[in-house]
């Protein structure tokens, strides 16, 4: 496991109880995430094994990533724009139990003042709403820009653009529409 404090939240649901049905299995699965648009979490690949399996009527990004929570586990990072994320399978035989969890907010939240060369700047929305001081004209042109960056829009400013591509969540080759 982990240690308490390195998420914002975690959710675990026994989904290996239904090998102990008497088919042993889940007939018609459905899991439907919805955590609200512009948001960031992650699911531990315990269920499921590939990320082509969930499914999105909006836009998000999925990336199979490491990650320090739970060291050695392969996880899939959601950063959902729109809509909820569902995953649906036939006869399931789940390996393993559902454990969402989030990445720990930005550290700027804690800042005075949005500095681009030095911070970061979270996808969640929740997270970028209190950020409003920047330290230099760049900073707050990145700041104005943040909602539109979310939504994949490339800039014409080279260094607008280079900040936003060193995001972890601004990945436009693996944007996945589905519907």
């Amino acid at each position: 496991m982990h240690k308490t404090g390195e998420t914002d939240y975690e959710f675990n649901y026994s989904l290996t109880t239904a090998n102990r049905w008497a088919n042993e299995a889940i007939d018609d699965f459905t899991l439907k995430i919805d955590m609200g648009n512009f948001q960031v979490f992650c699911i531990v690949n315990t269920f499921f094994g590939n990320i082509r399996q969930w499914h999105n009527t909006g836009k998000a990004v999925l990336e199979n990533s490491s990650n320090y929570i739970y060291p050695g586990i392969p996880v899939t990072t959601f950063y959902t724009r729109t809509e909820p994320m569902v995953f649906k399978k036939k006869d399931s035989r789940p390996a393993g139990d559902l454990i969402l969890f989030s990445k720990l907010k930005s550290e700027i939240i804690e800042q005075e003042k949005f500095d681009y060369k030095v911070h970061s700047l979270p996808y969640n929305i929740e997270s970028a709403a209190n950020l409003t001081n920047a330290a230099v004209q760049t900073s707050f042109e990145i700041l104005c820009k943040l909602p539109y960056a979310r939504r994949g829009q490339i800039f014409d400013s080279v260094e607008i653009q280079k900040y936003f591509e060193k995001m972890e969540w601004d990945k436009p080759e693996k944007i996945i529409m589905l519907s």
